[in-house]
């Protein structure tokens, strides 16, 4: 073929003909459509790959357990196949591995890695750069807060909602400015609304909190403040004990539900002749700018918060006092349980990015940001141990014997997987129990009580007498600080175990043992009738009665210049320090019983339970003591839970697989005790 040309004038010349022209342009139409096609598909694979991906603001509604249980059952496969194809349709642009703030780019981290990249994490200290890499400070305009008329309505000056986020109330009649209020919607991983994070309400934008609630349609409405925080008001109390009017809104209290860390409200909220149930998640062992004290406390309220399931799907409140530290890192955890459900990842750094758009300096401190990833860690490595009481008996025996293609048995594997739950602790932790003065009045080096869970004894002003004793305050199953665990007095410690005694308030004292040899003597009165005195505390022999391997005696304890108070002893003699075990389940439950019954007649909600090491015994004695509260009071059974709360408090409880196991025997006893299990049904 010749090749066609174009004279001067702009006709075509004689060389190629119409035909040729046609052929040609057909081929660069052609290539041009190859070319954008290619270029798309180039660009949507990159983009794919860096995880952009184009969401609805819709979500399919899961509880805690269910997302959990489906996610334990992934593999590679599935979560390869869970990534492809999640939805597509037109929504919110969420890129989920962002370069922010021009750092270091940020890379998704599989589930299964999760426990491991943390641990390396810390090891070498890059948690820290990439938190790091978060834009901080204010990052959109928020001339509508900075407004005179709305100065008022904000908590802190330098926290305010930014313009193209905020939450915008309906205008009321002839009331200038009333349609704002200090909150930002914040995207979650799949909504660019999921929640709504607003600061703590003052007195006088109680109502307009309200109005926020019925406007947007909420339900759930997450506090992560106390009213009051070292003496300052850090929230206004914004619902009634019983029932009350804020503005045009009826706040009617239902019911309340008083955990450990935490208390749910359910509350009527109505209008007119309308109304809704919202419910109130209050977690309050929080501190402001800080973190709880262990990541697992959040489990529980977690699931609490996801097992309420509205008809409806409308943003979650979340607040604290300013609404953006412990506010920004409970929607970081809640966010990423979500997308570790749908892609078995998390990403961390890019979700808060893109949470700090909407609002300011959201997870507001590297510790919190460090807790989110910890507790992240507990919620997704760990799976749940709970037993519905109508299935304890077929569980049972499954934890017994051995488990696939393993010479261990069920419950072998889960001890193991309990030691590897349990985070050591930093030697930071046990200042107090190192310091050279200190060191004579531990029975043990490796058992010690940390600075952040032992009680403080008033040291004298000489610094002869310091504040430290080895004992722990340890949580039960709905009370912080239902324990506290000491070892026996040595001689020269006797004195300030009675004044830790006096100073506590406890009615019950629990002694796990026999005063075994000299290093344990016998630290109260000898004959009834008679009163000993330990430095500024005299203790009385009231009575005594033996009950068949459970002494129970009475003492009466008073400190210089006070009225004596009553203290019961329970004294299992019989369990030696030589055996981990108790003699029995019986023996056990029995001390239980009667412990229970002294302390529903007694005003104090603290038992001191003691055994020679503060660790052997007394663990087993507490652990037993919670799950028979746990299958009392909710029907289920969680043992390891218990010992992972329990051993926040002292490492070393729970000493063996064997403890574990009668923790397990124990609950079976338990439950033997009534006639059928129909009281749990």
């Amino acid at each position: 073929a010749r090749p066609f040309s174009v004279d001067k004038t702009g006709s075509v010349g004689n060389t190629g003909g119409t035909a040729g022209i046609g052929v040609i342009l057909v081929a660069c139409l052609v290539l041009l459509v190859l070319v954008f096609v290619t270029t798309a598909l180039t660009y949507y694979y990159l983009k794919k790959r860096s995880g952009v991906i184009y969401r609805s603001n819709s979500q399919t509604k899961t509880s805690l357990k269910d997302r959990l249980s489906r996610l334990s059952k992934l593999d590679d496969n599935s979560l390869s196949e869970s990534r492809m194809t999640l939805n597509m349709d037109n929504g919110d642009c969420v890129n989920m591995t962002a370069v922010p703030n021009g750092g270091l780019p940020s890379k998704p981290v599989p589930v299964k890695e999760l426990q491991e990249h943390v641990i390396n994490a810390q090891a070498q200290d890059t948690l820290k750069d990439e938190y790091a890499t978060s834009p901080r400070g204010q990052l959109h305009p928020w001339d509508t807060a900075k407004k005179q008329e709305n100065k008022s309505k904000n908590r802190y000056e330098n926290i305010l909602p930014y313009d193209h986020s905020r939450v915008i109330l309906s205008k009321l009649p002839d009331v200038d400015h009333s349609d704002y209020i200090n909150a930002n919607y914040v995207p979650g991983y799949n909504c660019s609304r999921k929640y709504i994070a607003t600061q703590g309400p003052k007195s006088s934008t109680v109502p307009d909190f309200w109005r926020m609630v019925w406007e947007e349609g909420c339900c759930k409405v997450v506090m992560l403040t106390n009213l009051k925080e070292q003496e300052k008001t850090k929230c206004e109390k914004y619902w009634p004990d019983a029932s009350q009017k804020y503005g045009k809104y009826t706040v009617t209290l239902m019911k309340t539900d008083i955990q450990v860390d935490f208390i749910v409200r359910e509350f009527q909220l109505a209008l007119e002749d309308k109304c809704r149930t919202v419910v109130q998640f209050h977690f309050t062992t929080w501190p402001d700018h800080g973190v709880p004290l262990y990541p697992d406390a959040l489990l529980p309220f977690l699931r609490r918060i996801w097992d309420f399931e509205p008809r409806d799907d409308h943003p979650i409140v979340v607040h604290c006092s300013g609404g953006i530290g412990r506010t920004g890192t409970l929607i970081l955890i809640d966010s990423m349980l979500a997308q570790a459900e749908a892609e078995g990842e998390v990403n961390l750094i890019s979700q808060l990015h893109h949470m700090r758009q909407n609002r300011i300096n959201l997870v507001e401190s590297l510790e919190q940001y460090v807790f989110a990833y910890m507790a992240l860690v507990e919620i997704l490595c760990f799976k749940s141990h709970k037993l519905a009481v109508k299935d304890f008996v077929s569980s049972y025996h499954k934890l017994k014997s051995k488990a696939p293609g393993s010479k261990k048995s069920i419950l072998d594997l889960e001890m193991e997987e309990l030691d590897r739950a349990c985070l050591p602790s930093g030697d930071q932790d046990y200042k107090r129990a190192t310091d050279p003065r200190n060191a004579s009045k531990n029975r043990s080096p490796n058992i010690l009580a940390a600075d952040t869970r032992r009680p403080l004894l008033r040291p004298t002003a000489d610094g002869r007498q310091t504040d430290y004793i080895n004992a722990v305050y340890v949580d039960g199953f709905k009370r912080r600080k239902a324990y506290l665990v000491t070892q026996m007095p040595l001689p020269e410690t006797v004195d300030d175990f009675w004044q830790m005694v006096a100073a506590s308030g406890a009615k019950t004292l629990v002694t796990l043992g026999p005063l075994e040899d000299e290093t344990c003597p016998m630290f109260w009165p000898k004959a009834e009738g008679s009163v000993q005195e330990y430095q500024k505390v005299s203790v009385e022999l009231a009575g005594s009665q033996d009950l068949k391997s459970l002494i129970v005696r009475t003492l009466k304890v008073a400190e210089t210049g006070t009225t004596p108070q009553v203290l019961k002893q329970f004294h299992l003699d019989t369990w030696t320090q030589s055996s981990t075990l108790p003699p029995s389940c019986d023996l056990v439950l029995k001390a239980l019983q009667h412990v229970d019954h002294w302390q529903s007649h007694t005003d104090s909600k603290t038992v001191i339970v003691q055994c020679r090491d503060g660790c052997r015994a007394s663990g087993l004695f507490c652990a037993s003591a919670i799950d028979c509260e746990q299958l009392k009071l909710e029907q289920e059974l969680d043992v390891f839970r218990t010992v992972q709360t329990i051993r926040a408090s002292r490492p070393q409880f729970i000493v063996d697989s064997n403890q574990y196991a009668f923790c397990y025997d124990l609950a079976r006893a338990f439950l033997d005790t009534f006639d059928t299990y129909s009281n749990f049904q």
